[in-house]
């Protein structure tokens, strides 16, 4: 009894199974075009109580067919197990042609095989100006040219879209777009593409074009300069493309000497040399840099203070001057002196040497073993708390030596009223 009744049950299953494929196969359905991955299984659906496939033409066996490497299922799909590149195309057209209670329809089919999408070698990378709007336009090529799946990724971060970028694909590029380009938007963009076929990649870099940006200024020794002494400005900027740099002194006029030029990458650093500082040397020095994007000023200021003492000679002789000078005031702790001098020699040059030096609450000094009627320069170094500097210089001349060796044996002989005649005899030096 229980077989029986088993038995029973496995013959309504087949029956019902039966029915429900009758009523599938009596929805009628025609074939629409596929893209598929080569090597993959690809279906042409077409549905009818009674239909017939043809491919260019000739009719398809609902057994395996070796003109397509497919076969026709019960209900009227074409079933390929493994699609090669002879089975797709716009050469091979796929016919499916149904016959139900509408008469006759039918309707052709193409298989298209997709491929990796392919993106151009991109070997510079994109500029855009800052404060400008920006498309980077990625074209690519895709054999089917269905629409990927894109995703676009800022050092490794994905890209969304906001207020500033917008992300547009279409079948045959992608394009990221900005309102307005900052340096923030400067950085390597990777795009992923991905389709039935796989994942394609490509990095490019977008660089902003900017006006300098300063990165550093500074003096060197400081703002507070002593007369005398050299102070070095400098000023450190960053820009694309690299930018002109130029120094103005406080009343607007451009300098030209004593500017040196140094090129790090994007960095800029440019820097200005002034020697023997005076009083009216201080004030605003201006660091102009400009380039395509603009220009950029930045001010460094300096005061020039010291004494601007002036040396003297208070007594010379042929071999030996005394020179004098005025003593600073104190707020710049001077702690000790020291006297140079040098012999001025006609197209030379001539080394300043050591003559003397003296201790605070002494503004006077000898210097010997000069040369006389000879031509020097004097001056006054001061040693003070903000570092050691030198003091105006001045000009003199030694006298004259008298005679070593006096006339002997002098005779005068009046010749006229007028005139006097004197001879004498040369002193013989003996030793």
């Amino acid at each position: 009894m229980a077989l029986r009744y088993f038995l029973l049950l496995i013959l309504f299953s087949i029956f019902r199974l039966q029915t429900m494929q009758a009523q599938e196969c009596a929805d009628t359905k025609l074939p629409t075009d596929i893209v598929v991955k080569r090597g993959s299984r690809a279906v042409l659906e077409c549905s009818a109580q009674v239909l017939f496939w043809t491919v260019n033409g000739k009719t398809i066996n609902t057994e395996s067919n070796s003109d397509c490497g497919c076969e026709v299922e019960s209900c009227g799909d074409l079933v390929f197990a493994s699609i090669l590149d002879d089975d797709a195309g716009t050469s091979r057209a796929y016919q499916c042609t149904i016959f139900g209670e509408n008469g006759t329809q039918f309707k052709t089919a193409f298989i298209c095989i997709e491929e990796l999408p392919t993106f151009p070698n991109f070997f510079a990378p994109f500029q855009g100006t800052e404060g400008q709007a920006y498309n980077i336009m990625l074209p690519y090529d895709g054999t089917c040219m269905t629409l990927p799946k894109v995703d676009v990724l800022k050092r490794g971060v994905s890209v969304e879209n906001d207020t500033n970028i917008q992300i547009q694909i279409t079948n045959t590029s992608i394009t990221v777009s900005f309102t307005t380009l900052t340096m923030a938007d400067e950085s390597s963009y990777t795009f992923n593409s991905e389709n039935i076929a796989g994942i394609a990649t490509t990095t490019i870099g977008l660089v902003v074009k900017h006006k300098p940006i300063l990165v550093t200024k500074n003096v060197s020794p400081g703002s507070l300069l002593l007369a005398n002494s050299t102070a070095i400005l400098s000023c450190n900027y960053t820009a694309y493309p690299m930018p002109m740099i130029q120094w103005f002194d406080p009343n607007g006029g451009e300098i030209s000497e004593g500017i040196t030029t140094e090129v790090n990458g994007r960095l800029k650093y440019s820097e200005l040399k002034l020697d023997r500082l005076t009083q009216n040397d201080g004030g605003s020095y201006t660091c102009s840099a400009s380039n395509v994007v603009g220009s950029t000023l930045n001010t460094i200021d300096i005061q020039v203070t010291g004494p601007m003492n002036v040396p003297w000679v208070t007594d010379r002789a042929a071999n030996e001057v005394t020179v004098s000078w005025d003593e600073p005031s104190s707020e710049y702790s001077i702690s000790k002196y020291r006297v140079e001098y040098k012999k001025i020699i006609n197209n030379g040059i001539s080394m300043w040497l050591f003559g003397s030096e003296v201790t605070v609450g002494t503004q006077q000094t000898t210097i010997s073993n000069l040369q006389g009627n000879t031509n020097y320069m004097i001056r006054v170094v001061y040693f003070a708390s903000l570092g050691q500097f030198y003091g105006s210089s001045i000009q003199f001349k030694t006298s004259q030596r008298a005679p070593v060796n006096p006339p002997v044996s002098l005779v005068a002989i009046t010749l006229s009223n007028s005139i006097l005649n004197i001879n004498w005899n040369k002193q013989i030096r003996t030793y």
